[in-house]
């Protein structure tokens, strides 16, 4: 570290400097979501129709999908940042997928404005995937002294050395270094879906055929698989 960050967290906490780091981080993304290029891909999607979106794609591209991150500028996707709200026709949306995206939003105050945007811009009928860490898994895992499940996300989240203990896993997966903001289970994401106008909400498990879900075995692990759907809905339950 550097002495211009030795002397910041001299004189404040460490936690309002890496707060300051993390906002400055988004706002130098928020205004490159002005850029001409960006400008104009969004204006070639704000009226098209059947789109299929991934938000928070980060580089997790599939043929047919447009992906929308804030914090990288998604090849064939476009820079936004979801809290704007989403930038496309209401009706307008196939089907969406958010694969651990929203843990990081703020709750309630991020999040349920995000699921009312989904639901606007999806048609009827439509289909909104999301993935997210599954407090429920780790609390569960804690209890019972599953070492198997712990032995396998010694380095969750990139750790720079294995975690020794399993309630260091369980406030990585809950913290994540101050990325996550909140600890979802299956109760809590069906009530919210279901308070935005999602009148079906299916927990699937992991499943690469019917979605695009990604294959890490982590993911796959410690994950909680929903799947909500507008009504009007033709989808057939797994």
């Amino acid at each position: 570290m550097g002495w211009k960050h030795r002397l910041a967290t001299g004189v404040f906490s460490r936690h309002f400097v890496q707060a300051l780091k993390r906002e400055a981080r988004v706002q130098a993304a928020r205004l490159r979501c002005l850029t001409p290029s960006n400008r104009g891909r969004l204006r070639a999607l704000r009226h098209a129709r059947g789109l299929s979106l991934n938000l928070g794609a980060g580089f997790h591209l599939r043929d047919g999908w447009t992906p929308i991150d804030l914090m990288v500028d998604p090849p064939g996707g476009v820079r936004w940042d979801v809290r704007w709200g989403l930038p496309f026709d209401a009706g307008s949306v196939t089907r969406i997928h958010c694969e651990h995206f929203f843990e990081h939003l703020r709750f309630p105050d991020e999040v349920m404005p995000a699921l009312t945007e989904c639901f606007r811009v999806l048609e009827p009928g439509g289909e909104l995937r999301i993935i997210v860490p599954d407090a429920a898994r780790y609390i569960q895992a804690y209890a019972r002294g599953d070492s198997e499940f712990f032995d396998a996300m010694r380095e969750l989240g990139g750790a720079a050395a294995p975690f020794e203990t399993d309630i260091e896993i369980v406030n990585q997966a809950f913290r994540m270094g101050g990325d996550h903001e909140f600890a979802w289970d299956v109760p809590v994401m069906r009530r919210r879906l279901e308070a935005v106008g999602f009148d079906r909400v299916e927990e699937t498990g992991y499943d690469p055929v019917r979605f695009i879900d990604q294959g890490d075995e982590w993911r796959r692990r410690e994950s909680l698989y929903v799947a909500a759907y507008k009504a009007g809905s033709t989808a057939l339950a797994p």
